[in-house]
């Protein structure tokens, strides 16, 4: 038996109507795209050059906001300087930095300006060539996009470096039996740490040796020959401004050879910039989970941690947003600080007002809850019903029926 047309076209109707209600929730589900790590850099560099390379993150269709980098160089050929976020993604996550023993490096950053999408410059990274030999920068697999929570996989990626020797004229033959140069710093005792001082003491000595002569000088240049005649061998240098320094040190032995040493320094002063502690709600009851968004901007040495002091309770965090324990009802202050690699901080604060649960808020709160004019309106129905009443109330059966019969004679009389 055929269908009716009128029947044909409602089922027709309806299932266009399931599809597009559907297909929302197929579209949602699908797995977004892997982004894609672009590494970028010269392909051949010098034996103590420092050079860059640039990372972008490729996208795809996606649209990100915050993205973690893991990677890793090879320790034998190259040591890593420093990086910089740039483009988009300005502000740093706590838990970056460089872990020089390992190799290994990782860069958190996010934006607060909404989703970002296409080929977007993420950071630079800066290295310094130890070694002649093919040297290699990686990105690796557990590297992460997130587009509003969602994580996005960053496809792998490797930039292979070709590090070529000094010539041999400009090189001093090594003498394991002669005399060699150590360099030390009491202020700065470690060249792979940032430090919060810009006067830094430098002392050397010669091993197997003592020297006639000692040149000194600091700058930006990772190599560098000192011109500067100095007498002894401690001095106390004082850096122009933040950044990476290098102090070098030239020494003239008894013999007459020279021995030349270089010294880093990574000095950062500054404060971390633009903190802002967000609650996801600033008025909750006892029984809401709760939480706070973190969020600082450190472009020199990065930021460590977070210090979280909630009244008097002190929590330690590298990571947000940061889940709020439970709390007495009342209003409390929480104070936030952001805390970089040099040690330097920024702290702001903010107020949380706890509420009762449902069961301890008492009969006279709920009832204060309830708005005056709707208090009125009933009052004034409640006379009103009580002024109509009685007109209608006292009439009983025998009066309607009286009602009734004077009706129908008027009706007849009018006949």
């Amino acid at each position: 038996m055929p269908i009716p047309v009128p029947v044909r076209r409602l089922l027709i109707s309806a299932a266009v109507f399931c599809l597009a209600a559907f297909m929302p929730l197929f579209g949602a589900n699908a797995a977004p795209l892997d982004a894609q790590a672009v590494l970028s850099s010269p392909t051949q560099v010098t034996q103590g050059e420092t050079f860059q390379v640039s990372l972008r993150i490729d996208a795809r269709t996606n649209s990100i906001d915050t993205v973690r980098i893991f990677g890793s160089f090879d320790i034998q050929a190259l040591r890593m300087v420093g990086y910089a976020l740039d483009g988009a993604f300005s502000s740093q996550s706590p838990g970056s930095g460089i872990f020089p023993s390992s190799g290994s490096f990782s860069i958190g950053g996010y934006t607060v300006d909404g989703g970002h999408t296409g080929n977007i410059r993420f950071a630079t990274l800066t290295f310094q060539a130890k070694k002649d030999g093919v040297a290699s920068v990686n990105i690796l697999s557990n590297s992460k996009a997130y587009s509003a929570g969602t994580a996005i996989n960053i496809a792998s990626t490797e930039q292979k470096i070709k590090v070529s020797a000094l010539l041999v004229d400009k090189i001093v033959p090594p003498d394991e039996q002669g005399p060699s140069l150590s360099i030390s710093s009491v202020t700065h005792p470690d060249q792979n740490v940032w430090y919060n001082k810009r006067d830094i003491s430098i002392a050397w000595v010669v091993n197997g040796g003592s020297a006639r002569e000692n040149y000194l000088s600091m700058n930006a240049t990772p190599i560098s020959e000192p011109k500067e005649a100095v007498t002894g061998q401690e001095m106390t240098l004082k850096a122009d401004g933040d950044g990476i320094w290098y102090v070098h040190v030239l020494s003239v032995v008894e013999s007459g050879e020279k021995l030349q040493g270089h010294y880093r320094v990574m000095v950062d002063t500054s404060a971390p910039e633009q903190l802002l502690p967000v609650l996801e709600q600033d008025l909750v009851s006892t029984n809401v989970p709760n939480a706070i968004r973190l969020g600082a901007i450190d472009q020199l040495s990065g930021l460590e941690r977070y210090e979280i002091r909630i009244d008097d309770q002190l929590y330690t965090v590298t990571s947000t947003p940061f889940i709020l324990p439970a709390l007495e009802p009342g209003l409390h202050e929480i104070t936030v600080t952001a805390v970089d690699r040099a040690g330097n901080s920024t702290t702001r604060s903010t107020t949380l007002t706890i509420l009762p649960t449902e069961d301890g808020i008492s009969i006279k709160k709920k009832i204060d809850l309830i708005p005056a004019w709707s208090i009125v309106l009933l009052i004034a129905l409640w006379l009103l019903y009580f002024i109509i009443r009685p007109r209608t109330a006292k009439r009983g059966p025998q009066q309607l029926s009286v009602v009734r019969r004077q009706g129908a004679k008027r009706r007849k009389g009018h006949k």
